[in-house]
């Protein structure tokens, strides 16, 4: 309840002003999120949070992750670079294995592919195939006056049972 709020919240201080309506009938193009291997500033194993609009404009995500917290524990989440200046919640529980990031920016919004957030471990996995899942209720919100969700897809990072950073491809 209390993130449909935030979400509400959200959408209402970011599609403030004038933006392109979606024309009768049109349906536009799908937003995806992806995560993918990275490191932190201190070495320490991480996992970038993506989203790629295509040419449609964005003005906030809703990502809600899962993970198991019997084989990894978030340290940190890290907003630098994000493509989002509002930011409503980066919030962690190791205890359930849940990550949220709820964030967005003003009109003209983005496109494109842009960082959302940085997930950073306590530790490198064991030698266990461990994932980082999205759910089902994330959001990517267009710039089109209307909010429209037009997230379509969704892409977890699974780390293979035995690798290391460096047989992830960093390059997506």
């Amino acid at each position: 309840m209390e993130k449909n709020f935030l979400t509400i919240i959200l959408i209402v201080l970011i599609l403030v002003g004038p933006a392109a309506a979606v024309q009768a009938g049109e349906n536009p193009a799908g937003a995806e999120f992806s995560a993918i291997a990275d490191l932190s500033a201190d070495g320490l194993p991480a996992v970038r949070i993506l989203v790629k609009t295509g040419e449609q404009a964005i003005n906030a995500v809703a990502a809600h992750l899962s993970f198991d917290p019997a084989v990894w524990q978030v340290a940190a989440l890290e907003q630098t670079n994000s493509f989002c200046s509002l930011w409503l919640e980066a919030s962690f529980d190791n205890t359930a294995g849940k990550i949220d990031l709820l964030c967005g920016l003003p009109n003209p919004g983005f496109s494109g592919i842009g960082l959302v957030g940085k997930i950073i471990f306590t530790a490198w996995p064991p030698a266990e195939t461990t994932a980082v899942v999205f759910a089902p209720d994330g959001l990517a919100l267009a710039n089109d006056g209307q909010g429209t969700n037009i997230l379509s897809h969704t892409e977890d990072f699974i780390w293979p049972a035995g690798s290391d950073l460096a047989e992830n491809d960093l390059s997506k």
